[in-house]
């Protein structure tokens, strides 16, 4: 047995890594495939036929289970029980986070903080006897705000659930009489602001309290910051409809020619990805594009255009 202990201890004391990380039987027959290639090919060539391979493969067997029972034994003697737990935790979470799951490691570690009783263990102690008494996951506690552990691990994972729309994420439609022109917008656009609703009241006096009476609704004005091209296409754009809203000879033009069609969807960037989100429209009409220049810097031309409302009866579908 001499040879199987010697034999066993140099696999154990050359991987524990790789035996603790991914598993002990695994990691061990890993490392007898490499370190007895060499014994038990010297074994079988030693000896004729068929005698030979069979005393290589009851070597190989051997040493194997060996090896696998002193892991075993290093393990349990110089790992505690509570660090091997705390080893599968953190290579559970590692995995969430190398595969890009962040969620689920979040989730992971919170559940190994409320099932671990690391919460109970610490307000236990000292801190919790400077909070009122010995502290559990169901009762509400200062450290999480007055609420208990339970409870705020439920918020998390609902904040963590929820998918929020982000302001960089939204897409433009543009058409007017003379064609569709989204494509473009959608691929120059950089920033949109508008108030989608501007509700204009007059406060008036009843006794002594006060009342506030709805004026009117006010038209929305969207301003929309955009690239372009070298050939100016959409200050073209721009310039064509507004021209046709005031004619240079000093007439005006009807909104059948120089209406303008806009569609602003929150939250995606394609037709094929929506699903239901939140949307406004309405018929605009050229307002105003201020163009910005410096030969102070080397960066990309800027313009912001801004339309106004036509209307703020009409429906759009």
């Amino acid at each position: 047995m001499s040879l199987y202990n010697s034999v066993s201890q140099q696999l154990i004391s050359k991987g524990l890594i790789a035996t603790v990380t991914g598993g002990v039987g695994a990691g061990v027959s890993g490392m007898v495939g490499g370190a007895l290639s060499g014994i038990t090919s010297g074994l079988g060539g030693g000896l004729a036929g068929k005698a030979g391979g069979m005393l290589a493969n009851a070597v190989t067997n051997r040493v194997t289970s060996a090896a696998t029972q002193a892991a075993h034994g290093l393990i349990n003697k110089h790992i505690p029980s509570n660090l091997m737990g705390a080893i599968g935790t953190g290579s559970g979470i590692l995995g969430s986070l190398m595969q890009g799951d962040l969620s689920g490691a979040a989730i992971k570690g919170m559940d190994a903080v409320l099932s671990g009783g690391l919460i109970d263990k610490a307000l236990s102690g000292k801190l919790g006897r400077l909070m009122g008494g010995r502290g559990s996951s169901l009762v509400p506690s200062p450290l999480f705000g007055g609420i208990s552990a339970i409870e705020a691990k439920q918020i998390v994972m609902e904040s963590l659930n929820t998918q929020y729309c982000k302001k960089n994420l939204f897409m433009v439609e543009v058409s007017s009489p003379h064609g569709d022109f989204s494509q473009q917008f959608n691929l120059f656009c950089t920033g949109l602001d508008y108030a989608p609703s501007t509700i204009t009241a007059e406060k008036r006096k009843i006794g002594a309290a006060t009342v506030n009476t709805v004026q009117s609704s006010e038209p929305i004005e969207l301003r929309m910051t955009t690239l372009d091209d070298q050939n100016g296409t959409l200050k073209r754009w721009f310039a064509t409809h507004a021209a046709l809203a005031a004619h240079p000879d000093g007439t005006v033009g009807v909104p059948a020619e120089y209406a303008v069609k806009i569609k602003v969807v929150h939250g995606f960037i394609t037709d094929g990805s929506n699903r239901g989100g939140y949307f406004d429209i309405g018929q605009f009409m050229s307002a105003n594009i201020d163009i910005s220049l410096s030969r102070r810097e080397d960066n990309l031309e800027e313009i912001t255009m801004t339309f106004a409302q036509l209307d703020t009866f009409m429906t759009v579908v």
